[in-house]
């Protein structure tokens, strides 16, 4: 008797119908809500990246029109790049049809000529081919995931270097 006793108390508590329904509704409900959060953000995400996107490319094509000029010039040049990316998050980038860096508002005048070629990066690359370059990576100088856009600077069908703006999407 004193087993049967023991047996008993060791029983888990019977719940009733309207409970389990209540559970289950509950579980339903949190997992729909979790459904509905992860649909949401990614869609919130893909378009506030693809707005981050547009707005690159059109400070691109502000910053092709000041950089133009100054190509031969690569003094003035990263002193105009170093003035219009200051007090901003963007890394504005001028690179020749070669891929050599000629002006970079992260770096000095000095640590051009350091820099590594560029034309093998992929939105460089698409710039080379009269296209508007787009590349999401990480970047290892930074430490975080960036969006790189490129589009080429044309005199008459000949390019004449690349414009090259990059943003964290670490808001995104």
């Amino acid at each position: 008797s004193a087993i049967a006793s023991t047996e008993n108390s060791m029983e888990l508590p019977k719940i009733g119908f309207a409970k389990r329904l209540l559970m289950l509704y509950g579980i339903v409900f949190i997992l729909v809500l979790l459904a509905t959060d992860w649909t949401l953000s990614h869609f919130l995400q893909k378009r506030d990246l693809l707005e981050l996107q547009n707005s690159l490319t059109r400070q691109s094509v502000l910053i092709r029109e000041l950089a133009t000029p100054l190509l031969e010039d690569s003094k003035r040049l990263q002193e105009e790049i170093k003035k219009i990316s200051a007090g901003t998050d963007i890394r504005v980038t001028i690179v020749a049809p070669a891929g050599t860096v000629l002006a970079d508002s992260s770096e000095t005048l000095e640590q051009l000529p350091k820099m590594e070629n560029h034309m093998h990066r992929p939105e460089i690359a698409a710039a080379l081919k009269k296209e508007t370059g787009m590349s999401t990576r990480y970047s290892v100088t930074l430490a975080t995931r960036m969006l790189y856009i490129a589009i080429p600077i044309l005199d008459r069908g000949n390019i004449l270097g690349i414009v090259r703006t990059a943003m964290p999407i670490t808001r995104v």
